[in-house]
């Protein structure tokens, strides 16, 4: 003779013809689980995680899969500005001749050992004014792109950035204190640090002005 069956082993439910089926909850909320074909469709329907560009910088294949997508070579980050050649020849232009002008302006105007350093003060001061108004001008008229870029390139990082000279004006500034012109020298350090900020400030000033009187 079989045992008789006992009602409550088919689950906690008893007599209910629910009782622990597979899609009851254990912890009695009532919430159906997914089983198998529910995770399944819950990962169908989860969103793929964003493409990383980094990814697509550092490789030389025609295409990257990433979570689940490739990405074809023409889609791939563009080269950074730093590593283009034609940024690289704007900058050693420009700086070729901001390098050449600052050191004809050098040795048109000297100074004594112990004389306030004109032509490296007046280097300095100009070229912030003008890259303040470049700078400005520039983003006035658009994003960083095109001939804007390529200018700002040229005679902002180039020229600008050759012509004035921080280490030239800490040079002169020890040796001022060498010479014992620890006055000229402190003078020199404070005048053409505080002045240099109100240069660019000038600048932008400047530059915004003309263009909002061209609007």
């Amino acid at each position: 003779m079989s045992a008789a069956r006992d009602p409550g082993a088919r689950g906690s439910g008893g007599d209910d013809p629910g009782g622990g089926r597979l899609g009851d909850d254990d912890s009695g909320r009532g919430e159906p689980s997914r089983g198998r074909s529910g995770d399944r469709e819950l990962r169908r329907a989860r969103p793929r995680l964003p493409v990383d560009p980094d990814i697509l910088d550092e490789t030389d294949a025609d295409s990257v899969a990433t979570g689940g997508q490739t990405i074809s070579a023409d889609r791939r980050a563009p080269t950074p500005l730093h590593r283009q050649f034609r940024a690289i020849a704007l900058v050693l232009a420009g700086g070729l001749i901001g390098a050449v002008v600052r050191y004809l302006l050098e040795e048109q105007f000297p100074h004594s050992a112990t004389g306030w350093p004109v032509a490296t003060f007046s280097i300095n001061l100009a070229g912030a004014f003008v890259l303040g108004v470049l700078l400005e001008a520039l983003a006035r008229l658009g994003d960083d792109s095109g001939w804007r870029q390529r200018l700002r390139l040229f005679a902002g990082t180039g020229f600008c950035g050759a012509f004035t000279t921080y280490s030239t004006f800490s040079l002169e500034a020890v040796n001022l204190f060498r010479d014992d012109a620890a006055g000229t020298a402190f003078a020199y350090l404070a005048v053409s640090v505080i002045l240099g900020v109100v240069c660019a400030w000038a600048g932008i000033v400047a530059a915004s002005a003309i263009g909002r009187g061209r609007a």
